[in-house]
């Protein structure tokens, strides 16, 4: 079992639910970041193992990165486009009538744009940068 796989087992193993990743091919495709009720996050092992591993067997082809950032507008309702006070009674109208309210990015989607330049980085980088970098003997 490569170590990726084994750390996100830890976490189910120590009674948390399994993690859930977006794909940068999701942020890219939406051009924003996906609330987790849109269901667009997918199992992290699932994901992992879809994508094998390296010659030797031991480095995952697909990496898993971490980002923590602030939501930059929690209460931030689009369909009214304004602010609900958290526990007031306009925020809990406009929840009943089905509108969602906090958006995790600012307005311009600035996050969701560096996260979207950041995976095409690394994605030039794992392609054309890494190999040049790899020894010859470690091809196969």
């Amino acid at each position: 079992m490569s170590g990726i796989i084994r750390r996100l087992k830890l976490i189910e193993e120590n009674g948390m639910p399994r993690m859930r990743i977006v794909r940068h091919s999701d942020i890219e495709r939406l051009g924003r970041i996906p609330r987790s009720t849109e269901g667009i996050a997918v199992d992290a092992i699932e994901e992992v193992r879809k994508h094998g591993t390296d010659f030797s067997g031991h480095q995952e082809q697909a990496p898993v990165i971490f980002f923590s950032y602030r939501w930059e507008r929690p209460n931030f309702c689009e369909a009214l486009g304004k602010d609900l006070v958290w526990g007031t009674p306009e925020r809990e109208a406009a929840m009943k009538e089905g509108h969602t309210v906090g958006d995790p990015d600012g307005e311009g989607r600035e996050k969701a744009k560096a996260l979207i330049e950041w995976g095409r980085w690394l994605k030039r980088w794992r392609e054309e940068i890494q190999p040049a970098q790899t020894p010859r003997h470690c091809h196969v």
